[in-house]
């Protein structure tokens, strides 16, 4: 059981059915911050969570846990930047 006043997480957005897709499959909405994050992930090792994930007022941000030393904070921003400059 939930405590009083915890959020029922939701689950993702539903697309209309996509040509050639059956009518049991489910299509999920994405958004660009999705695709960021699966390509930070691949290139640099860093997870960071898509803004949207949040509510609305997240769209076009991604969040970052920096409960952590400084020096990891570096290393992650460090590889970050790596994965961005070699775009």
């Amino acid at each position: 059981m939930r405590p009083s006043g915890q959020k029922k997480n939701k689950p993702p957005k539903e697309k209309s059915r996509a040509a050639g897709q059956s009518e049991g499959e489910k299509t999920f909405w994405a958004s660009p911050e999705h695709f960021f994050q699966d390509w930070l992930v691949h290139n640099s090792g860093v997870y960071l969570n898509p803004g949207v994930d949040y509510g609305s007022g997240g769209e076009g941000n991604m969040r970052m846990n920096i409960a952590s030393s400084r020096l990891v904070i570096k290393e992650v921003l460090d590889a970050m930047a790596g994965a961005v400059n070699k775009v």
